[in-house]
């Protein structure tokens, strides 16, 4: 049975949830009480016909035992797989040959440069532990609930460290070096990067300046630049896997 009444939750979803919220600090539930069932055989079956057709897999979205299943199906037939939320399961993805994806730190450290890309960095630290192609891409789950890198200076800021460097400043050259970049309009506004944030895509060149402002070498960065080689890899090796599981069931 469920821990709680949820029944009235369509008619009064305020009312229904108000009773619980000390649960939120409160700890996990004692028990089986979410997705205790993992994979049906219907599930395996589906992920071995993917692996199969050598369609690429992705596996951030499967609840806690499915997650755990998947991996065994995956390590077992050597086959690749995509985290989209940038879970990698202690690197057995990238040892896998598969790529997830990450987001820059939105602070600088006061005490320390080059914070805001330790993300990318340690996930390269466990690429290369394993031999595999350092790549990974960017993600941003803009769906307009989980928004977008917000601003570091400002109202709407979300620091604890105060930011006292100036930010962005313009005009700066792309990490390629073969574009110079303005202040960004839109329409007859003229967008602020330092107070806004990244409110489009168009503002990804800001984002990537200033960790690179704040100490990322174009070294640190190059696996980014590297994500869409990274992408056809995986979807090399699901190909080659797929041919290979084909002739070993002839």
């Amino acid at each position: 049975p469920p821990p709680f009444d949820m029944s009235g939750f369509d008619a009064n979803p305020v009312g229904a949830l108000l009773p619980h919220l000390a649960l939120l600090g409160g700890g996990p539930l004692v028990g089986e009480y979410c997705q205790n069932h993992g994979f049906t055989d219907l599930g395996e079956f589906l992920m071995m016909e993917m692996m199969k057709r050598g369609m690429i897999i992705e596996v951030d979205h499967l609840p806690r035992k499915s997650y755990k299943r998947a991996y065994e199906m995956l390590v077992e037939k050597d086959y690749p797989a995509i985290g989209s939320h940038g879970r990698n399961n202690n690197g057995v993805l990238y040892e896998l040959g598969g790529m997830s994806k990450f987001n820059f730190g939105r602070c600088r450290s006061s005490g320390e440069p080059g914070t805001m890309a330790n993300s990318l960095k340690s996930r390269v630290a466990m690429m290369r532990d394993v031999g595999a192609f350092e790549a990974e891409g960017f993600g941003f789950d803009l769906n307009g609930f989980a928004g977008s890198p917000g601003p570091r200076f400002g109202e709407n800021a979300n620091c604890s460290d105060p930011q006292t460097d100036e930010g962005i400043t313009y005009p700066f050259t792309s990490y390629a070096g073969d574009v110079t970049l303005q202040q960004p309009v839109a329409g007859n506004r003229t967008l602020d990067f330092n107070t806004e944030g990244m409110v489009h895509l168009g503002l990804v060149a800001e984002l990537i300046e200033e960790v690179r402002r704040d100490g990322a070498t174009d070294e640190d960065l190059e696996p980014l630049f590297k994500s869409a080689e990274g992408y056809i890899r995986v979807w090399e090796k699901s190909e080659r896997r797929a041919a290979e599981l084909a002739q070993a069931t002839e």
